[in-house]
């Protein structure tokens, strides 16, 4: 079994974010591995991946290919919130995650999940965006600058003392990276972010995010299952089984590999292989992207 690293004994001690800008990769992963406690398999496989300050990344794959592990090793939640270890090292601003305090990682890393509900936890928009600011102990004036300026970044000022459940799924998820943005992290971590909204919601805050990057220069990780998404970012890196097969920037990505992407109507990659070979497409595998077979 490859050497595992477990939470740090001072992983609950209070401490400041990590790190500073001087070193550009603000995440460095080497030979990551993870294993869920009480699981025979790992998930991970020895993978590498170097994230630069003021970069958007987006990690691409099947489901079931270790998106989401990743997304919550870099958050912190592997290993000091859910029951498992990891071998490797994966450092964040210069740091071990595993040696990092819990609210060190909490003020440098934001998440944003798939599900545009998960950040309702209160009756107005603002008390959203306050309530991680005010588990920090910040200043009242502090906290009211920072969720309007969070607000307005995401075009929901206006709605500011509405009920989040008056807002649509598309602004409550623009809500929920309102909540990140208040934060004001180092890293802002997006798993999936826009799989549980409609198109034109898709589209609206994907432009949030490329402003977000050209002009506040925020530093963005985003596992998506669209490849329209994906050729918004810097660097895409392509999960199989676990494994890093392919990484590079989206125009270098499509001269290196220019295989043909077929978007199947079945429900089932047995059916879309099978799909394929009565066509005599040639397919060397078929994978299930979400809710497409692809």
């Amino acid at each position: 079994m490859p050497e595992t690293v477990p939470a740090s004994p001072a992983a609950f001690e209070v401490e400041q974010p990590l790190g500073g800008p001087a070193d550009p990769a603000l995440v460095s992963i080497e030979g990551l591995s993870v294993h869920y406690l009480g699981r025979e398999s790992w998930v991970l496989d020895a993978v590498d991946l170097t994230h630069l300050r003021a970069q958007v990344t987006a990690v691409i794959g099947p489901s079931g290919c270790g998106k989401t592990t990743l997304v919550r090793a870099l958050c912190g939640l592997i290993p000091h919130c859910l029951p498992s270890e990891y071998s490797g090292s994966l450092r964040l601003a210069g740091t071990e995650v595993a040696d990092a305090t819990v609210q060190t990682l909490a003020q440098t890393v934001a998440y944003v999940g798939q599900s545009p509900d998960a950040a309702v936890v209160t009756r107005t928009v603002h008390d959203d965006v306050a309530f991680p600011l005010q588990n920090l102990c910040l200043p009242r004036n502090e906290i009211t600058s920072r969720v309007e300026e969070a607000l307005h970044g995401v075009g929901l000022l206006e709605r500011i003392w509405d009920d989040p459940w008056t807002l649509s799924g598309g602004q409550r998820q623009r809500l929920a990276l309102a909540v990140a943005l208040a934060m004001r992290p180092q890293l802002l971590v997006l798993d999936e972010p826009t799989s549980a909204v409609d198109p034109t919601s898709r589209r609206l805050f994907w432009n949030l995010l490329s402003e977000m990057a050209g002009t506040e220069r925020t530093t963005i990780f985003v596992t998506t299952h669209f490849m329209d998404e994906a050729e918004h970012c810097d660097e895409i890196a392509f999960l199989q089984r676990g494994k890093k097969i392919a990484s590079g920037s989206p125009s270098a990505l499509k001269e290196e590999l220019p295989a043909r992407l077929y978007v199947l109507p079945q429900d089932s990659a047995e059916e879309g292989a099978a799909a394929l070979r009565a066509a005599g497409v040639p397919c060397d595998e078929v994978y299930v992207f979400g809710r497409q077979v692809r």
